[in-house]
Parts: C-alpha cells; structure tokens; sequence
C-alpha cells in the first residue's frame, strides 16, 4: 500500500500535534487523508488533507502514532506509492512517489515540471 519516509512521518505528526491543539481534540483523532483528485497533462494529481471524517468504506493504513485514510477509487492509484517531505532551496513540501504516475504523451514542447500545457 503506502509507505511513509522517515521525514514525512516527523512532520505529519508535528501537523497532526499542532493541529489538534488549535481544535481542542485528541490527536488520535485527526487522520492523514491520501487521495487522487483527478488527472491532468502531467498525470494523477495528488492530495493530503488532515481530516476527523473517517468513512466506512476507507482503507486505513497504520504508520506509528497515526493513521492514513485511503478511499477505494484512489487505493488502486496509490499502491506502492510513498510520502516523503523534501527541503530545497524554496522551501519544504510533502512529495507523494508513485509508481503508477503516468505522464501523458498529449503535449509537445514542455520540459520538466514547466506546467506549460
């Protein structure tokens, strides 16, 4: 399923401490939200949401202290994909590796991460 790097899971419970402090709830009650909210030109697009709304028909997949909420549509996209959190010179941002990210072929003259199409 997913796997989460060391770095990742240090700084999703640093969001999850801090963001249940500000609700006033239990952190054991915030989830990590993994998803797949659509595709693009440069392939799946994906998200992480902290979240309280677990629903019945969710995967959840333990990682340490807490848990991560996979809905069925998106569970077919993310299997063997991995979180991890990068710091480069701009700043610091979570990437999800996915070894189901398919770039599509539709686009011509764009290199990289351009967004161009």
């Amino acid at each position: 399923m997913i796997t989460v790097t060391e770095q990742a899971i240090d700084q999703i419970n640093n969001l999850i401490h801090s963001n249940s402090e500000k609700k006033g709830i239990e952190p054991k009650s915030l989830f990590l939200r993994v998803y797949i909210a659509g595709a693009g030109p440069q392939g799946l697009n994906h998200g992480l949401a902290l979240t309280t709304d677990k629903k019945e028909d969710d995967i959840v997949v333990e990682e340490g202290s807490f848990k991560i909420l996979v809905d069925p549509m998106s569970e077919q996209y993310l299997n063997g994909a991995q979180i991890d959190f990068v710091t480069h010179e701009f700043g610091a941002n979570f990437k999800i590796n996915n070894p189901n990210q398919v770039q599509s072929a539709g686009c011509s003259g764009c290199s990289g991460d351009a967004g161009c199409c």
